[in-house]
């Protein structure tokens, strides 16, 4: 039986070598804010640190330091830092300035949303932080202590999917007891439409790392099983995602519409 995907979650999926799956329920901690639209606790962390520590220590916490991606969220992270830090607060917040001079999430992804203060960013900074007094962003140096907002997961992902970053996965065939089984591209799109989701698609190095570590099997690692699965990048002439997302992180030396990998392929399904 095929897994119920939660009806307020679209799903994204991809096809693997292992099969896994788990997913443990989130709450908003205490002096944390529900933002429902993103499945995410906003939670302020009232002790400073430097950027590299406040991404670290939101990490262990089980999240991720926040990636402001609208005005909601924003405002919703501004006003729940005046709740929850003692007086005005400038809070970290993931965004940061890369080598080749562009701002971008932590993550590598391109920003979708900014409110940068007038005059900011500044060209010697690298670092972004928070108001909780104008909600404006402002360009710092990442060594300073400040506060900082975390993005923790409150997330209900059904059982047989993995939550990673605010998406759920769904790994099939993941121990490969089905050593028959022949997939193309699009048959594997068709199987995760079916679970209303799509075939995966990958935007960063934190993200093809966690999918990865996935798919390893106990196979030769000399073999082509070792580490492959199809995920949702197709090459028609240009390469496009089956779930329409922008095509901003490569890492393939290839694309393929049919994988015939020996004795068999998995499929994982991705839930942003």
């Amino acid at each position: 039986m095929n897994p119920v995907v939660p009806s307020n979650i679209m799903a994204k999926s991809i096809f693997v070598l292992f099969g896994l799956i788990s997913f443990v329920l989130g709450t908003c901690p205490q002096n944390a804010a529900e933002y429902g639209d993103q499945a995410e606790c906003v939670y302020p962390i009232d002790a400073a640190a430097t950027y590299s520590t406040s991404k670290l220590l939101c990490q262990q916490l089980g999240g991720e330091i926040i990636s402001i991606r609208s005005v909601f969220e924003n405002v919703l992270a501004a006003s729940q830092a005046q709740t929850a830090i003692a007086g005005a607060s400038q809070s970290y917040i993931g965004v940061i300035k890369n080598s080749n001079g562009t701002w971008t999430y932590a993550d590598g992804r391109p920003l979708t949303y900014t409110n940068w203060a007038a005059g900011h960013p500044l060209a010697n900074k690298t670092c972004a932080v928070l108001s909780s007094t104008t909600y404006s962003w402002m360009s710092v140096v990442c060594t300073e202590s400040h506060t900082f907002v975390c993005s923790l997961p409150n997330q209900n992902c059904t059982d047989g999917w993995e939550y990673y970053d605010g998406n759920c996965y769904y790994f099939f065939n993941q121990q490969v007891t089905d050593k028959s089984s022949r997939y193309s591209v699009g048959q594997a799109e068709s199987a995760c439409q079916k679970m209303n989701a799509h075939l995966a698609s990958i935007h960063s190095d934190d993200e093809y790392t966690f999918l990865k570590k996935q798919i390893a099997t106990n196979l030769p690692a000399n073999t082509c099983q070792y580490e492959q699965a199809i995920v949702g990048l197709t090459c028609g002439g240009q390469y496009a995602w089956y779930d329409s997302s922008p095509v901003d992180y490569y890492k393939g030396k290839g694309c393929n519409s049919v994988y015939t990998v020996s004795a068999h392929i998995l499929r994982i399904c991705e839930l942003p």
